[in-house]
């Protein structure tokens, strides 16, 4: 990163952490990144002199990559497997939450004239 690119991310960062406090809204708990999840960088720290309580975590798209390039490569013949059971392992839906989240699209279908949705109709 050359310096002007450091000024500008410092800039940025700066004006998001403003826009927080301006808006007297609490700042994140907590910040996904794509990389620098652990030990420091010039962006993350950045942040942490506004938000001295911010954790900072690996997204989980990036984790399952980093996890996925230790065990295997993607020319082996059981990498999608692998993948589509690493991501069923790791995203599975709440059951209250799917329920609610149900409900809640069937009252707005009935509001749009469609009577009786069908399980189809809601998942979708």
């Amino acid at each position: 990163m050359t310096a002007a690119e450091g000024y500008l991310l410092d800039d940025m960062i700066s004006g998001v952490t403003k826009r927080y406090q301006d808006a007297l809204v609490p700042p994140p708990q907590l910040l996904y990144v794509d990389s620098h999840c652990c030990g420091s960088s010039p962006s993350i720290n950045t942040f942490k002199k506004s938000w001295p309580e911010l954790q900072v975590r690996l997204d989980i798209w990036h984790f399952m990559r980093r996890f996925n390039s230790t065990v295997t490569t993607d020319t082996h013949r059981l990498y999608a497997t692998f993948m589509g059971q690493l991501s069923h392992a790791i995203f599975q839906w709440d059951q209250a939450d799917l329920t609610l989240l149900k409900t809640a699209k069937r009252q707005e279908l009935l509001k749009e004239h469609i009577t009786n949705p069908s399980e189809g109709d809601l998942m979708r």
